[in-house]
């Protein structure tokens, strides 16, 4: 009898899950259907545009309130927008364009090198600072995931094109 109930509880637990799991992304459904496709658009226009003009990515405390704040919406929108146009979380978000930034530097001090031979004094921590990443390990993990390589790599990369 009493492991008879211990199932029937399990079962009626589960089944909660089940309701309440739909209950909540139905929610999320109905949030990301309030504002039409185009306020979508408009929203991860200004934020590209503020996070390029003003290179508000490299301020590494930047929260998604911050940036929404800056962009005229609420956090949740924007959420939901960057989701659904660049198909990232607001970190992702965030790291894509400190990545970016980081190559443009890496390539700036190789290419002022002369004769292909690195005398610049960056170090790996030093261009992780520079892109608004709060550490260099983070900054590593992160160009990496989306790279591919190292940034050390990537920079003996084009040292190697600059000295042929």
């Amino acid at each position: 009898m009493r492991q008879k109930k211990r199932k029937n509880n399990s079962f009626y637990s589960k089944l909660l899950a089940f309701i309440l799991g739909n209950r909540l992304q139905s929610k999320n459904d109905n949030v990301r259907s309030s504002l039409p496709h185009k306020q979508y658009s408009t929203i991860i226009q200004k934020s590209d545009q503020l996070l390029l003009e003003e290179k508000l990515f490299l301020n590494n405390n930047i929260t998604l309130i911050d940036l929404a704040k800056e962009v005229g919406t609420n956090r949740t929108y924007l959420s939901i927008s960057i989701k659904s146009a660049k198909n990232q979380s607001f970190s992702e978000y965030i790291n894509s364009n400190r990545i970016e930034y980081s190559k443009h530097l890496i390539q700036k001090t190789v290419c002022s090198c002369t004769a292909g031979i690195d005398n610049s004094s960056m170090t790996t921590e030093d261009y992780a600072i520079a892109s608004g990443f709060s550490s260099a390990r983070n900054f590593v993990r992160c160009f990496k995931a989306k790279e591919g390589i190292t940034p050390s790599q990537y920079k003996n990369a084009i040292l190697w094109k600059v000295r042929k």
